[in-house]
């Protein structure tokens, strides 16, 4: 690990990628967008209420909001809420599609062309 560096990777390395230190799993990512779609600060209760189905029980979004506060996703807020961390879904969301980029459409140029379709597929219509 380099002495110089103020970050740390997963496990103590240095990542060679950064963005690894960013990615969330499917369900980190899914408390993630329920604790930004209640007011803030928020009770697990309420994060739990404002998934989507299905809902994970209250106890795996509590050690999943401890996990995000301690990756610095999160804060924790009084009397055991919680709320953003002052970062916007946007930038959480970026070294996601990033990482999804990377592994599945570097070096696969027809890639683009069904991204494109579904990206077309999925565009809400105004």
């Amino acid at each position: 690990m380099n002495p110089d560096s103020d970050t740390q990777g997963v496990h103590g390395q240095e990542p060679a990628d950064r963005t690894l230190d960013f990615l969330l799993s499917p369900s980190e990512w899914r408390v993630i967008l329920a604790l930004y779609a209640v007011e803030a600060p928020a009770t697990p209760e309420a994060v739990t209420e404002a998934m989507q189905a299905p809902r994970l029980p209250r106890n795996a979004v509590e050690v999943l909001l401890e996990r995000l506060a301690r990756r610095g996703f999160i804060s924790p807020g009084p009397d055991g809420t919680w709320q953003p961390g002052g970062t916007s879904l946007q930038e959480l969301l970026r070294p996601q599609i990033e990482a999804f980029f990377k592994t599945y459409l570097v070096g696969v140029p027809q890639g683009f062309d069904v991204l494109r379709k579904v990206l077309d597929e999925w565009r809400p219509t105004v």
